[in-house]
């Protein structure tokens, strides 16, 4: 006899809902908060939340190149060893001030601010170099940082007989971008490499833009599917599983953090 789970729909909301409550996703941010410093490797660095506004009276948004005024480091992030940065990471192939984050905010109307008048800048002080995307920005230098830029503070080179250490550093993602969306899976969650494929669907690495957590989201392509009666019984069979896991708790079975 086939066995089939029922589950009531007052049950299933409550089961639903409580899957966000543990979550921290980009509407429940303050909106002071225009960025973030997502990890590459949660298990060396830390995702960094960032808020610091530097206004200017101008509206010209350029930047040129020159070295930091001490009123741009204040409102600004500093990465590096040195016990005074905001961003903390000990490794020697690092300097004590390795590079400035900061966001310089134009002081135009409300409708310009909206349009994106903000800008956000990296500008590489430090003495082995900052990469962005790759790219050396060279010392002293600035260069604007586009969503999703990632940023690279050293590189582990074997050859120079450097002790391990992980290379990937920050993703940055750009928040008041991201609020905008109207999705609220790709407004909460950047989706990395790819973990399996079937017919149908595909898993992939969701990390979540605020907190860096990691999960595998499975992402079902139902156009895919042409025939009403099946495409009918996928939904069905979607709905049971999702009202089963978001229930279950138990080590050695997967649990539902999350239905969009």
């Amino acid at each position: 006899m086939e066995s089939q789970a029922v589950v009531s729909d007052s049950q299933e909301m409550d089961a639903l809902n409580q899957l966000f409550q543990n979550q921290l996703l980009v509407n429940q941010v303050p909106q002071s908060v225009w960025g973030v410093l997502l990890s590459l490797s949660p298990n060396d660095y830390k995702t960094v939340l960032l808020e610091r506004t530097k206004p200017t009276r101008s509206g010209n948004s350029s930047h040129t190149s020159s070295s930091p005024s001490r009123s741009t480091s204040k409102f600004g992030y500093f990465i590096g060893r040195h016990k005074s940065c905001d961003i903390r990471i000990q490794n020697l192939h690092i300097s004590n001030r390795h590079c400035l984050i900061y966001r310089v905010e134009s002081e135009g109307s409300d409708s310009e601010a909206q349009t994106g008048s903000s800008k956000v800048y990296l500008e590489d002080t430090s003495t082995n170099g900052t990469y962005v995307n790759g790219e050396r920005v060279g010392r002293n230098a600035s260069v604007e940082l586009q969503d999703g830029d990632e940023i690279q503070l050293v590189r582990y080179q074997p050859a120079k007989d450097m002790a391990y250490f992980s290379d990937r550093f920050y993703v940055f993602q750009n928040l008041d971008l991201h609020r905008s969306e109207p999705c609220l899976f790709k407004q909460s969650y950047l989706l990395a490499d790819q973990l399996g494929k079937g017919a149908f669907a595909q898993v992939r690495v969701a990390i979540n833009r605020v907190t860096g957590e990691r999960y595998a989201a499975k992402i079902i392509d139902r156009n895919r599917i042409t025939q009403i009666e099946k495409r009918k019984k996928l939904d069905e069979n979607f709905r049971v599983e999702t009202s089963i896991l978001s229930r279950v708790r138990h080590p050695s079975i997967v649990q539902v953090h999350g239905v969009f």
